[in-house]
């Protein structure tokens, strides 16, 4: 009940569904440096990103049949990278809402929390092998979500906090996302723009040729 109150808050299960989509223009603020993000994602399984910080540009592309960056050289991700960013893609919240019926995604409620004033259903998803924890309002909005990942030094667990939704094209969407591990802030990142199915060249996803 508290998945599809989610879906009914970022606008119907039906736009929902019709996300075929998203291209996002994101500010980064991580220690004091700002980064500019431009991402484009197209679901359930392609990212493609450029980052513009002082330090100059990176590209970084995911899809099933590449993953590569190019900062200066073209490099291919290393299978752990690659692993990474295509476990963000599976517990991505809109991606795992429009698999809600698909019997790889599971969802079982894991009670209720406070998170400051607002009562929250806790949830725990497993993304086709992927897992990941949500808190959602009574509103239905998700307020934070919890994962675990591989770090250079074993295990880490990461919350996200959302806030500030907003509707674009009719999709209610966080336009507020902070990176939290162990009580730390990691980062900030804002949603300056976002654009809803915009079309977006296949050949984003190629590998240039070296």
């Amino acid at each position: 009940a508290a998945v599809a109150k989610l879906a009914e808050a970022m606008g119907g299960a039906a736009k929902v569904a019709a996300v075929n989509t998203l291209h996002q223009r994101l500010t980064m603020s991580q220690e004091g440096v700002k980064v500019n993000i431009d991402q484009t994602t197209v679901y359930p399984d392609k990212q493609a990103q450029r980052s513009a910080y002082r330090g100059g540009v990176i590209w970084q592309v995911v899809s099933p049949e590449a993953a590569f960056m190019t900062g200066g050289i073209l490099q291919d991700l290393t299978p752990s990278q690659r692993a990474s960013v295509q476990a963000s893609l599976k517990r991505d919240f809109l991606n795992v809402l429009q698999h809600a019926d698909d019997p790889k995604y599971t969802f079982s409620a894991s009670g209720k929390e406070k998170l400051g004033d607002t009562e929250a259903t806790v949830v725990d998803v497993n993304a086709d092998g992927v897992t990941v924890r949500w808190w959602i309002g009574t509103d239905g909005t998700l307020l934070q979500e919890e994962h675990t990942e591989a770090v250079e030094r074993g295990q880490a667990t990461f919350t996200i906090k959302y806030s500030r939704w907003q509707s674009f094209d009719g999709l209610h969407y966080p336009t507020v996302l902070e990176l939290v591990s162990n009580g730390v802030e990691m980062d900030k990142t804002v949603v300056n723009d976002l654009q809803v199915n915009a079309p977006v060249d296949p050949k984003l996803f190629e590998r240039p040729q070296q």
